[in-house]
């Protein structure tokens, strides 16, 4: 059995702010004798390391007599109170904006119900608690129908909401109805 030398790696002294630390002892002897030496067969070879420079600290700046933080004047007076906001009631050019705005964001957001109550009263074979598939491209005949009631985008956004649902969405994909149907109910 050939002998192997394990050579403890070095350390180097660390210098943090220009203070010399010790090195840190080594947790085990490296020898012949040791068990890590047994077990490790000549397949552990450290290779030799470079020699390790220190590079001198730099010397901390010597702080100037003018850098010490500026003081900040310290009040004596209280402040100045800020005036209230006096109401001024708008022209009527602005309420009547305001009101048309108002009226928009509602359409917008009511806007998919009243399609679907308008759809119900006009196409009930269709549109009613009894879901059936419609037919590909029905958005069409919906825009003819409601085209000049609703805008396009509103009766996009009710199409959307009522294909999307849990309930139609089960009838087409098990196929229970394989026919789909236009606005009067009729198999296409």
């Amino acid at each position: 059995m050939s002998t192997m030398t394990l050579e403890r790696p070095r350390r180097p002294l660390l210098t943090l702010s220009g203070v010399r630390q010790r090195p840190i002892p080594p947790r085990e002897d490296y020898s012949e004798t040791s068990p890590v030496a047994a077990t490790a067969p000549e397949l552990i070879k450290m290779p030799a390391e470079p020699p390790i420079r220190s590079i001198p600290a730099k010397p901390a700046p010597a702080p100037r007599p003018d850098s010490s933080p500026p003081v900040l004047p310290v009040p004596t007076s209280k402040p100045k109170s800020v005036a209230k906001s006096i109401h001024v009631p708008a022209d009527a050019e602005t309420i009547a904006a305001n009101q048309r705005l108002e009226a928009e964001w509602h359409a917008r957001q009511n806007g998919p119900k009243m399609v679907e109550m308008r759809l119900r009263e006009l196409c009930p074979n269709s549109f009613n608690d009894n879901i059936v598939p419609l037919k590909i491209g029905i958005h069409r005949d919906i825009n003819e129908l409601l085209g000049k009631e609703f805008e396009q985008d509103i009766i996009g956004r009710f199409l959307r909401k009522w294909t999307r649902r849990k309930r139609y969405w089960g009838i087409v994909s098990k196929g229970q109805m394989v026919a789909r149907f236009d606005l009067d109910g009729q198999p296409v």
